[in-house]
């Protein structure tokens, strides 16, 4: 770990990850290369982000993935695209998003 580029980061991860445990200094961590792939691609957009926190302001929003078709909004009881049969509270929500009815829409 003391020469890993990305150490600072991880600290050397939690010491019950270690193979094996102990104080051997040969040790690494299980998780080690799975460490280091993330780091690789999402330490970049991190400094971004950071950087425009630093400054108070918020970081542009990225484009939505194009193998993911957007979320539909939640529609509102009351509204004219509301349909006109109301689903019972523990049916699946109208909206699509996969949730009860009582703990989406029906709020």
């Amino acid at each position: 770990c003391v020469d890993c580029e990305y150490l600072e980061f991880c600290n050397g991860g939690c010491p019950k990850h270690h193979m094996p445990i102990g104080t051997d200094p040969a040790r690494k961590n299980y998780y080690c290369d799975a460490y280091k792939k993330f780091f690789a691609e999402a330490l970049t957009p991190l400094k971004e982000m950071a950087e425009y926190f630093r400054k108070g302001q918020r970081p542009p929003l990225r484009d939505a993935p194009a193998d993911k078709p957007p979320k539909k909004p939640p529609v509102a009881a009351g509204s004219d695209s509301a349909q006109t049969k109301r689903p019972k509270r523990n049916e699946p929500c109208s909206c699509g998003s996969g949730r009860k009815f009582k703990s989406c829409c029906g709020k």
